[in-house]
């Protein structure tokens, strides 16, 4: 079961990145990846990629929420967004499946 006392905020997300588009799409994001992984609250941001490369989940820890919605108003944060959802060239195929409602296992660290 889910600890409700734990603080730490679990996000899972997955972006639907357009294949034509993964020659521009992997360095920004691994730029990205660097700049989340850095900041103060950031626990875990770990990566998995479908084999098509279409699908790209992130699983990410926070210290709480408050360090989880600092993150999402960082500066690297909005640019890499603001990029990759431009009206004119999309690097997504549809807008990212954001699951904010869980919390770690109660009774087992996070490995």
């Amino acid at each position: 079961m889910a600890d409700p006392a734990d603080p730490r905020f679990v996000v899972l997300v997955t972006l639907h990145v357009d294949r034509s588009k993964l020659s521009v799409f992997t360095p920004l994001f691994y730029r990205f990846l660097a700049s989340n992984r850095a900041e103060k609250g950031c626990i875990k941001f770990d990566v998995i990629v479908s084999p098509s490369s279409e699908e790209w989940t992130m699983y990410e820890v926070y210290t709480d929420e408050a360090a989880f919605n600092a993150h999402c108003d960082a500066p690297h944060h909005v640019e890499f967004h603001k990029i990759a959802r431009d009206a004119d060239d999309p690097l997504f195929t549809k807008p990212p499946t954001v699951r904010l409602d869980y919390k770690p296992l109660a009774g087992v660290e996070l490995s």
